[in-house]
């Protein structure tokens, strides 16, 4: 990667000059993305199998049942059950008793998804190199506010609806100030997610785009941005309370993966609602959603991935281990906990500049199946 051009400038060009080589049909494995946090799966499709007369195949396909999330939902009772409380709508015992009824809240039971977790990574990867213009926002629920969210429906989730869209609204409103006075762009870039503390309440973790430049102003002060806690307690409880010590804010240092590094370790989301309902809480203290974004952030990543073309997913398939050896990537086996599921090669690679050196070499041995002809 050269110096006169950004990771977000090299992760476009190398886009761009994998798009003639797309397409090509159906091959062994899913499409394979490149992302900003450069990580990547290997999913096998399902494969074909005879019947039991071995005439007509069929296409293995639809959901199987999960052995270990059967298991969280008995735990879960369990501990309903322990508290003296009854199991929330929509928990029962089968694993399949309840499929197509949908009910909002199931929903968080399971803490953080993968694609939450995907999402925040690549979103703290593609602002890595501006962290000097982001900065953090920690939230931080008051025990008398916990125990108000506590013993109303969806509580948690309806304070988390409104912290985020005061706080969206309000960033959005100032990066269009500095851009009209400044003439220059300033997105309003930010995600969070919420973590829950030893406690049990439940905080939430915001990135956020601070400032235009590196030495200037901030785009929210601290009594704005506890204006806006103190107004999303007053519009969900009704009640008046104070954010001296609800909101705790800073510039990121490091890097912002680093500020949300020990949440999104694996495994740390699977256990949030169980945090939460082992100290005692209640099912409305559980958000329905642990994470979210602006939707600069969610156009910014996905601009920022795109699709590898099938020689190279082929290669992949083939030359890991190899590739893995030389350390162009870092890759292992991982096999899903479920029945019949196929093993996934997750891996991720070193840096952009190898991932562009195996582009180079693999797409230089063919030519563009559309070449591009000058027009007579």
């Amino acid at each position: 990667m050269t110096a006169s051009r950004s990771f977000r400038e090299e992760m476009i060009g190398l886009r761009d000059a994998t798009l003639p080589f797309l397409g090509g049909g159906i091959g062994c494995y899913h499409p394979v993305k490149v992302r900003p946090s450069l990580g990547f799966a290997l999913v096998p499709r399902p494969r074909e199998r005879e019947d039991k007369d071995g005439e007509a195949p069929e296409v293995m396909s639809g959901p199987r049942p999960r052995r270990a999330e059967v298991g969280r939902l008995c735990r879960l009772m369990a501990a309903s059950a322990a508290a003296g409380a009854e199991p929330p709508l929509g928990l029962v015992e089968g694993g399949n008793s309840d499929a197509g009824a949908w009910n909002p809240r199931r929903h968080g039971l399971h803490g953080l998804t993968h694609a939450g977790g995907r999402f925040l990574e690549d979103f703290c990867s593609a602002v890595r190199e501006d962290k000097w213009l982001y900065g953090f926002w920690t939230v931080t629920l008051p025990p008398q506010v916990a125990e108000e969210l506590d013993n109303m429906c969806d509580g948690a989730q309806r304070f988390s609806d409104a912290l985020r869209r005061r706080f969206g609204e309000a960033l959005r409103r100032a990066a269009d100030r500095e851009v009209k006075r400044s003439g220059l762009p300033c997105p309003d870039h930010w995600a969070f997610v919420i973590e829950p503390q030893t406690s049990g309440r439940p905080h939430w973790h915001f990135v956020f785009r601070c400032k235009r430049t590196r030495w200037g102003r901030w785009l929210l002060t601290t009594d704005q941005l506890d204006a806006l806690i103190e107004n999303a307690f007053c519009t969900v409880t009704g009640k008046r309370y104070t954010a001296e010590a609800a909101g705790n804010v800073g510039s990121i240092r490091k890097s912002p993966g680093h500020y949300l590094s020990s949440y999104l370790k694996k495994g740390v989301g699977e256990t949030a609602a169980h945090t939460i309902l082992l100290n005692g809480w209640s099912f409305d203290l559980i958000p329905h959603r642990w994470w979210g974004a602006s939707r600069s952030a969610l156009a910014l990543v996905r601009s920022l991935t795109w699709e590898l073309p099938w020689i190279v997913v082929n290669m992949l398939s083939r030359e890991w281990p190899g590739l893995a050896a030389a350390g162009v990537i870092d890759a292992r086996i991982w096999q899903p906990d479920s029945d019949g599921a196929p093993a996934i090669v997750c891996g991720r690679w070193r840096s952009l500049e190898r991932l562009a050196g195996v582009l180079d070499v693999l797409l230089g041995m063919y030519e563009a199946p559309y070449p591009v002809c000058a027009l007579q």
